[in-house]
């Protein structure tokens, strides 16, 4: 190995003869073991990699990485990174930073996985984006993988020791693999296949009258009462609007639990949006005490269900260039919250007739287009209300009105006694943020809320 200084090495890196960067790329794991690159050095090797033009160069290149980071440490005299509690990423791979030993399996591992095609690794911008979040010295366990994509070797990825796992890009392309088949059936997102185009969305299909590309994978609300809700991607001219979905959920795998994480976009934009906007979202200690508030959760720990929908939006270069991504969160959920972001301005009751004369014909709520899935006692408590609200076409009503009225209250085993009724209905409705005004003697709708009721969707 040629002795080079790092800035004689970066030139070769940025050389006009492809071979020449081959060379030097693939050198990068041998330097590193005999003296470690800074954290500083890293980053503008991954920089490198981002400005890389040339697609199968770039992927060489990030292959080159990986083995970097797989050796792990720093350059000595360096000090760790120091962990901030004022970002998601941290809260969201907070379980890949622990290493646990078990007497039967070692040492356990975590992984990041992301998909390959020969020498072309799909996604790397967003695998550079994570890599740079969990430097070597606070995640020494977290390991780099690629799995080929039409005949992945599951047997030589570690799932069977892993701790943590997370996927870049969407499930579909990690075929065959045992994890994702223990996803949890109810999970709010999921990334499905474009319409008539079979698994692969490789044929361009374009509308004569609007110019738009339509043959991409969707983002999908999963509505179990309500049916699915579809988000599209769509490209028209210089211009991709794509959908993103942030998921961290525990699985029940191998006789252990499994944290999993999907960083996943419905295009290759998504993803990349989705693997920086965990990284910068707003998440100090008041605003995850207020979620949690909300989602009327005590604390939130790795257990808990974090459901995110992300808006993307980019241009299109050709030839291909790297994405730069608008990521806008559009929901955030936690469990079976409602949509943590904002109260909904609309409550629709859904009804098999579409009409309303009590509230034991309600089937299902959607606050906005969002599906709620309460139990039963707060289920009849937020269904009472709204359904007082709405056959007497009033905002506030008196509590003694309301726990009086037959209507509203089909099994009495849920209605309130009138000496604890307004502590019932704070606890009930104020607990899922619904900005429900409840008083002494009332409750009364947030300005600009809207009750309505809508026809039921046929049940499967």
């Amino acid at each position: 190995m040629v002795d080079l200084d790092f800035t004689r090495l970066c030139k070769h890196l940025q050389a006009n003869d492809a071979e020449t960067k081959k060379k030097y790329w693939r050198s990068l794991p041998a330097r590193h073991e005999v003296q470690r690159f800074t954290r500083e050095e890293i980053r503008t090797l991954e920089d490198l990699v981002l400005a890389e033009k040339d697609q199968d160069l770039r992927a060489y290149a990030i292959l080159s990485l990986s083995a970097v980071y797989a050796l792990g440490g720093v350059a000595a005299g360096e000090k760790p990174t120091e962990k901030s509690s004022e970002k998601l990423s941290d809260w969201l791979f907070e379980p890949f930073s622990h290493v646990r030993k078990d007497a039967r399996a070692g040492t356990q591992s975590s992984l990041v996985l992301s998909v390959c095609d020969n020498q072309y690794i799909r996604d790397v911008q967003a695998q550079v984006e994570i890599a740079r979040l969990l430097p070597s010295d606070r995640y020494p366990q977290t390991k780099f993988r690629h799995v080929p994509h039409e005949h992945p070797d599951w047997g030589d990825a570690g799932l069977d020791q892993a701790q943590g796992v997370c996927f870049i890009g969407r499930p579909l392309m990690f075929r065959n693999c045992r994890i994702i088949e223990q996803f949890p059936a109810d999970l709010r997102f999921s990334i499905v296949s474009p319409p008539e185009t079979g698994e692969r969305a490789d044929r361009s299909h374009v509308l004569p009258e609007t110019g738009e590309r339509t043959d991409f994978f969707c983002v999908t609300q999963n509505r179990p009462k309500a049916g699915p809700l579809r988000y599209n991607t769509v490209e028209q001219g210089a211009n991709r609007h794509d959908y993103a979905i942030v998921q961290r959920f525990t699985i029940r795998f191998g006789g252990r639990d499994v944290v999993v994480l999907v960083i996943a976009g419905a295009s290759g934009l998504g993803t990349i949006g989705a693997a920086r906007w965990i990284a910068s979202f707003d998440w100090t200690r008041k605003s995850r005490e207020g979620f949690a508030r909300k989602a009327g959760l005590e604390t939130l720990d790795r257990s808990t269900r974090f459901e995110a929908l992300l808006e993307v939006s980019g241009l299109v270069h050709k030839p291909a260039r790297p994405w730069s991504p608008t990521p806008v969160v559009k929901s955030l959920f936690l469990h079976r919250s409602r949509n943590l972001l904002k109260a909904p301005s609309r409550v629709a009751l859904a009804t098999d007739s579409g009409l309303l004369t009590h509230a034991g014909e309600v089937r299902y709520l959607l606050f906005d287009d969002d599906e709620m899935d309460f139990s039963p006692k707060d289920n009849a408590a937020v269904v009472a209300v709204c359904a007082k609200c709405f056959l007497e076409s009033r905002t506030e009503i008196p509590i003694e009105e309301l726990i009086s009225d037959a209507r509203a209250w089909p099994d009495n085993n849920y209605r309130p006694t009138r000496d604890k009724a307004a502590s019932f209905f704070r606890d009930h409705l104020q607990r899922h943020g619904l900005n429900i005004t409840v008083s002494a003697d009332s409750v009364k709708l947030p300005a600009g809320c809207r009750i309505e009721t809508i026809l039921a969707a046929p049940s499967t």
